[in-house]
């Protein structure tokens, strides 16, 4: 599953990222901080984590492959702030990268049998 010295991608730094993103580092993981609010990802460098940038457009496939070839990650956690986005993401990810390890939070139950679909 998850390893110490195993590259992770965290979307999202909002309601639950961040605490997510402080988890991880306690546990001693590298992390990439992606967020589609650019106030999160000022947030998330001013609290450590230099390696964060902005994602423009969830809903570009290219901007998403160019982060993740950059930087060759295998670990994924998705935690924009709705439902739906993380929904996408997980789909999409799936979807252009089958071996991917996906960890994806929701909040409702209809959103969870959605993401085990995935």
């Amino acid at each position: 599953m998850l390893e110490e010295k195993d590259e992770i991608l965290l979307f999202g730094y909002g309601k639950y990222g961040e605490k997510i993103a402080n988890r991880l580092r306690q546990s001693g993981f590298s992390l990439y901080v992606v967020d589609i609010e650019s106030k999160y990802i000022k947030k998330a460098k001013k609290n450590g984590f230099g390696n964060s940038f902005v994602l423009q457009d969830i809903n570009d496939d290219e901007e998403l492959l160019e982060i993740i070839i950059k930087e060759d990650f295998k670990k994924v956690f998705c935690a924009l702030d709705t439902d739906e986005q993380n929904i996408y993401l997980t789909i999409t990810l799936k979807a252009i990268f089958d071996s991917f390890y996906i960890v994806s939070i929701c909040e409702s139950k209809e959103s969870e049998r959605k993401l085990k679909l995935a």
